[in-house]
């Protein structure tokens, strides 16, 4: 299968002979071909081979889009005359290409006259404007959004001015009644309004702050390095539409033809709306520009060499695909914008997820929904792993909680942040190709589901539907059974009916015919005074006697296993205080069926696990009635204050409002440890 162009390679061919006949009158040069190029060439496509596909539709990651195929052809022409922007002298063709390409893009902004010019990346272009804000305003503070570019904050450190970060709202825009506030105070010189965040794709309400500036005095940058080109779009929401349509009030303006320009990195781009700004640039050096009066793009960047390539490039693709409202260019972000829709309206549609807002340009961010937020955030991550093994190649981005807490992702915000799924649908492609990209994120969330629990988050229940999740941690048990679950382990498994038939019948033959009630009442207490030896922080020697002979007043035993992570570990003190019940308690395990004691002393506890069950028959428990402030009442009482002490409940950590079990759980308590042998000790 193909995934690279390669019919438009012979196009290449063609134009390069069209090149070499505008240097006819050279001396034709020799042209000897190195026999071990091919080797290299193949070393490097292997090479190359570790990547991501960011060619390919399934690729959604970050923001990489494919160039052009006119871009991609017309860059590697004019690498064969390699011209340098930075002179006239270096590239006169490319150096004019240049500025040609560059005022469409400014025509697009409504800028009539302007000064501007190609750059590395939207790094550097976003450096120069606000070195020339600093000029302008003597050095006042800059401040932009908390969602803004991370560089804007670098750059004001290098440039020594004072970065100001401005709190967003809810949908990750720039909150323009803080930035007033802000303002207020007189210090800020430079204001920076993103059309376009990098994490959501969140627009900033230009047009408030639009007329906060004819209020206040500063300097207007619009940093558009991956939004820009959709001024050109008429599929936008209502917000967006009037925030880009306030551009005209920007003082400069960066963008990024190698995102949504269709560019191969790197190109970018500044544009100032006051071409005055020049006097910031002006310097003299005699040794470069010396063939003619003309500007030089060099005068007007900081910049020094560039790649002539870049203009080549662009030129060609804007030639192309002119910059106008509906053409060809337009339409096809108006289609990535809708793919980003339609995405938005699968994950909607699926309880595990819920989109933290909608998408205003085309990157789309969802949580997973989960009952903390750090479960939600592993969950995410887990999530972003499978899909890449299902070669669906997404991103995470992690926001404020008052980001994501309008959509209501979690139960629990045990930390500030959350941790989501992006995706950046940045190609046309993308809605031909959305039934297979939803396709395998459904099957990489059914994977997911199947892995086991991790250790820092077990015993969290992993049903969809949260309401139908009931205490699925640690609990008291009803009808007499105590169940601890392990801290930190993964979910035990339960012995069968069978398994636990064939261990009682080995008891039966080990123990004998005769004197079964009192082999019986020996076996037990011996049986879980062997077993103590092997737990942690459980009393030793005749406190551990004391609790087996306690514990053993019942005539039916039931020993049942579930792992949970939230639950407390009986410790040293725990045991201690169990131990603590009359040894008068054996007196009433004489009926106890010495076919058991084999099977159950010979069972090893898990390290990390104390399993305790202590139960009466019914008709024991009638003439007792003393039974309900007995062992197993007393056992409860002392674990439900260890677990109001560590969680401020007495049914433990729970992830669920009711104090139902879980379906899962209620599933394995119908599996239970105890035979028609454990039964018949209960009627004897």
């Amino acid at each position: 299968m193909t995934t690279f162009d390669r019919q438009s390679l012979h196009r290449l061919a063609d134009a390069l002979s069209r090149l070499d006949d505008g240097f006819g009158s050279l001396p034709p040069l020799a042209v000897v071909e190195d026999p071990r190029v091919a080797a290299v060439l193949d070393a490097t496509a292997t090479r190359l081979q570790d990547n991501y596909p960011y060619q390919h539709p399934l690729y959604l990651g970050q923001m990489l889009k494919p160039p052009h195929p006119v871009a991609r052809l017309a860059y590697s022409l004019a690498m064969y005359v390699n011209p340098n922007n930075h002179a006239l002298d270096g590239g006169r063709a490319s150096s004019r290409m240049e500025k040609e390409a560059v005022a469409e893009i400014a025509r697009m902004f409504g800028m009539d006259g302007h000064l501007g010019h190609l750059c590395g990346g939207g790094t550097m272009a976003n450096f120069e404007a606000l070195w020339v804000a600093r000029e302008e305003t003597g050095g006042r503070a800059v401040a932009a959004s908390g969602q803004s570019h991370y560089t804007h904050s670098r750059l004001s450190s290098v440039l020594g001015t004072r970065f100001v970060s401005v709190p967003v709202d809810a949908r990750g825009r720039m909150d323009a009644k803080a930035l007033e506030q802000l303002l207020v105070l007189g210090d800020i010189g430079t204001v920076v309004a993103t059309l376009g965040t990098t994490a959501s794709g969140a627009v900033d309400p230009l047009d408030e702050i639009a007329v906060l500036k004819q209020r206040f005095d500063f300097r207007l940058h619009v940093d558009a390095a991956y939004g820009g080109y959709f001024r050109l779009v008429d599929n936008l929401d209502a917000d967006a539409a009037r925030a880009f349509a306030a551009v005209d009030a920007a003082d400069s303006i960066v963008i990024d033809p190698h995102k949504h320009g269709l560019q191969p990195y790197g190109c970018g781009c500044v544009l100032f709306r006051d071409p005055a700004v020049g006097r910031h640039y002006r310097h003299d050096s005699p040794y470069t520009y010396f063939s003619s009066d003309e500007l030089h793009l060099g005068e007007i960047s900081l910049e020094c060499s560039r790649a002539g390539a870049s203009a080549v490039a662009l030129w060609a693709t804007q030639r192309l695909l002119p910059l106008e409202r509906g053409g060809e260019f337009a339409d096809s972000l108006g289609a990535c914008r809708d793919g980003a829709l339609a995405l938005m309206d699968h994950l909607s549609s699926r309880e595990q997820y819920v989109p933290i807002a909608t998408p205003q340009l085309d990157i789309v961010a969802w949580a997973v929904k989960a009952p903390t937020a750090s479960e939600s955030s592993r969950r995410a991550r887990a999530l972003f792993e499978a899909a890449a093994r299902e070669d669906l190649h997404l991103a995470v981005a992690t926001f404020p909680r008052h980001m994501c807490e309008g959509a209501s992702p979690v139960r629990e915000w045990d930390v500030g942040q959350l941790v989501c799924l992006r995706a950046c649908v940045m190609k046309p492609e993308h809605g031909e190709w959305m039934p297979a990209i939803v396709e395998r994120l459904d099957r990489a969330a059914r994977v997911d589901r199947r892995q086991p629990l991790h250790a820092d988050t077990a015993g969290v229940c992993r049903d969809d539907d949260p309401h139908r999740c009931g205490q699925q941690r640690g609990r008291v048990a009803r009808r007499g059974r105590l169940v601890l679950r392990r801290r930190g382990g993964q979910r035990a498994r339960l012995r069968s009916r069978g398994r636990l038939r064939e261990r009682r019948n080995r008891g039966k033959q080990a123990s004998g015919k005769g004197n079964q009630a009192d082999a019986g009442n020996h076996g037990l207490a011996s049986g879980w005074s062997n077993r103590s030896s092997s737990w942690p922080g459980r009393p030793s020697s005749d406190s551990t006697s004391k609790a087996s002979r306690a514990t053993a007043s019942s005539g039916s035993w039931i020993s049942r296993r579930m792992s949970c992570s939230s639950a407390s570990t009986v410790t040293s003190e725990t045991s201690a205080s169990i131990a603590a019940p009359s040894a008068s308690a054996a007196d009433r395990c004489s009926r106890a069926s010495a076919s058991q004691s084999p099977g159950i002393a010979g069972r090893t506890p898990s390290r990390s696990m104390t399993t305790l069950a202590a139960a009466s028959s019914r008709s024991s428990a009638k003439a007792r009635p003393s039974r309900a402030v007995g062992l197993f009442g007393w056992l409860r009482t002392i674990v439900r204050k260890q677990r109001i002490a560590s969680s401020g409940s007495a049914f433990g950590p729970s992830s669920c409002s009711d104090r139902t079990p879980c379906f899962r759980q209620k599933r394995w308590n119908r599996i239970t440890t105890c035979g028609s042998g454990m039964r018949a000790i209960a009627r004897q």
